[in-house]
């Protein structure tokens, strides 16, 4: 009698099954691979943003801070006779090592806390204030209303400086504009926009 022939179906699922479990470790690693280039990512990510909002320590000054005074341009009624100018500089510097100050904005606004720079009673279309760059001239306060954006001078990197003129105006003003023989605090803000934060310069307008 001949012998019979032995079946080959064991040997093949048994290659099908090793071949399945190789395949399902390999596809494991690279879904594991994947997920762990996923957190890296992730981390890299979140890093760069944390990094992105944490402002440039920057030095602002003015060269005077009393510079606005307009005490013998206002007269006894708070009326003002002749437009009036008073000038100074306003220094930036960022003195930071290595992170740049992103998109930095001078203005008489706070947008990163919604707070105005010029006291109530200065704020009038009587008022001005204006700031000097490359040749031209920019408003922060104008026709009664802040400027919001201000003067946007841009990225300003380690090291980097800026020296603005800084140029407020009373305008001719009938009687009771403005109240004589007073001292009002106002600010100037140099705003981050990349961080949402402000340094803040104050100044003195005597009228």
């Amino acid at each position: 009698m001949g012998t019979k022939k032995k079946s080959m179906a064991p040997l093949i699922i048994a290659v099908a099954v090793v071949a399945a479990v190789l395949g399902a470790v390999g596809a494991y690693s690279l879904t594991q691979g994947d997920y762990q280039r996923g957190i890296e990512a992730g981390k890299l990510a979140q890093k760069n943003l944390q990094d992105s909002n944490v402002p440039a320590s920057l030095t602002c000054s003015l060269a005077s801070s009393t510079f606005a005074d307009f005490g013998t341009a206002v007269a006894a009624d708070g009326s003002v006779s002749t437009e009036t100018n008073t000038y100074t500089n306003l220094t930036i510097t960022n003195s930071d090592t290595a992170r740049d100050a992103g998109g930095v904005q001078v203005s008489l606004y706070n947008r990163a806390t919604d707070t105005e720079g010029l006291d109530n009673d200065l704020e009038d279309d009587k008022t001005e204030y204006t700031v000097t760059s490359g040749g031209g001239s920019y408003k922060l306060y104008n026709d009664g209303a802040y400027v919001q954006y201000g003067l946007d001078i841009g990225d300003i990197p380690p090291g980097g400086e800026w020296v603005l003129p800084q140029i407020m105006t009373l305008e001719v003003a009938s009687a009771g504009t403005y109240e004589d023989g007073q001292s009002y605090t106002c600010h100037v803000y140099i705003y981050q926009e990349a961080a949402d934060y402000a340094n803040v310069v104050d100044f003195t307008v005597a009228t």
